[in-house]
């Protein structure tokens, strides 16, 4: 999710378990421990490609994490003090009196769930997060909450910015209990959000089914603020696609909008083909999960082959994409060049937002 959320996450888990033992700074540990793994957008740098590879890769598998931990809980620890307390609370647990190593494997224990709840919390997108990188580069994506979502973000926000001000108090089993209680909320609209999504797929992948569409892959995917409107996606074996909104509250027949693979020309055939299996095309339909929108332009120079990721786009028009890649061909068939494109959308705030509420009570965008 979105990296305040993240940070907040850290926080509301040192708060909940951890600050009674270890003191104040617990909370800004753990805050710092959410934000680590997102220090892979450094990775933008690398080149216009590099980030779509690595991001929510290496830093966010659970392989890695669980190995860095012991080394995070260190830093915390000589960071606190290195055994002499880390705060009014500390006493309680890990204090001045208690063993070093004891301290630092509480530190370390901090560090474990505050860095691997942020790809947890991750995995609930529809983005892609490779929790077992490097053994494997799958991305898993359970499509229940956006990378925004104020009712499940809400809650751990307000109890970070509660425990940050608070950070020098002495530790209160009310503060705790509220922090308990974020994390139950949120772990509860979690189970809520994803058993929507799956509903919403089975739905339509009945109703494609019925109209003769051979779906091999349908996802309900979250749209921002709040769970219950989806942008629901699906294709076939041939690599042809079906996009929609659907809402939780109104059971309507979904309209989909149709997003074909080029079959009129033999030329557009083969440089689709072409683009598609070259180390970019492989890259970018990995990223996509699959959901890749073609369509084949003629240039002056020849024929451009674009690609576009159909899992993200605004509601208020389904054909605009975020991710987008270009393949540029000669004539003769020969590809020239290839380079990531800019988001493709006009976005005005307030028309989104109403479409957004349309799908959201009704399932449809007008």
């Amino acid at each position: 999710m979105d990296t305040l959320t993240q940070i907040a996450l850290g926080a509301t888990v040192a708060e909940a378990g951890f600050r009674h033992r270890l003191g104040g700074k617990a909370v800004v540990f753990g805050a710092a421990c959410g934000l680590l793994p997102d220090l892979d957008m450094v990775t933008r740098l690398g080149g216009e490609f590099a980030s779509l590879v690595h991001h929510r890769g290496i830093t966010h598998s659970l392989l890695t994490l669980a190995v860095v931990s012991p080394l995070v809980g260190y830093a915390g620890y000589r960071w606190a003090g290195a055994g002499a307390g880390a705060g009014a609370g500390a006493g309680a647990g890990a204090g001045a009196g208690a063993p070093k190593r004891r301290e630092w494997l509480v530190w370390t224990h901090l560090a474990f769930w505050a860095l691997l709840t942020h790809p947890l919390l991750d995995l609930f997108t529809t983005y892609g997060t490779q929790l077992f990188a490097p053994l494997s580069n799958h991305r898993f994506a359970l499509d229940a909450v956006s990378i925004v979502d104020l009712a499940c973000s809400l809650p751990m926000w307000g109890v970070a910015l509660w425990c940050l001000i608070r950070m020098r108090r002495e530790p209160g089993p009310r503060r705790r209990w509220v922090a308990v209680g974020a994390l139950a909320w949120t772990t509860c609209y979690l189970l809520v959000a994803l058993g929507l999504s799956q509903a919403v797929s089975t739905r339509a992948e009945k109703q494609l089914k019925a109209d003769g569409f051979a779906a091999v892959e349908v996802r309900a995917l979250p749209t921002m603020l709040v769970i219950g409107a989806w942008r629901v996606a699906a294709r076939n074996k041939r690599g042809d696609l079906r996009l929609g909104l659907a809402s939780s509250w109104a059971g309507r027949r979904i309209t989909f909008q149709s997003y074909d693979r080029p079959t009129g020309s033999l030329v557009a055939k083969t440089l689709v083909a072409k683009a598609l299996a070259s180390e970019r095309g492989r890259m970018f339909q990995w990223f996509t999960g699959g959901m890749t929108r073609v369509q084949v332009d003629k240039t002056p120079g020849g024929h451009r082959v674009n690609l576009a990721d159909a899992r993200f786009g605004l509601l208020s028009n389904l054909s605009t994409a975020v991710f987008r890649v270009q393949f540029d061909f000669d004539h003769a068939g020969r590809l020239r060049g290839v380079r990531r494109l800019g988001r493709q959308m006009d976005f005005k705030a307030g028309h989104e937002l109403s479409v957004w509420w349309r799908a959201f009570t009704t399932g449809r965008a007008q």
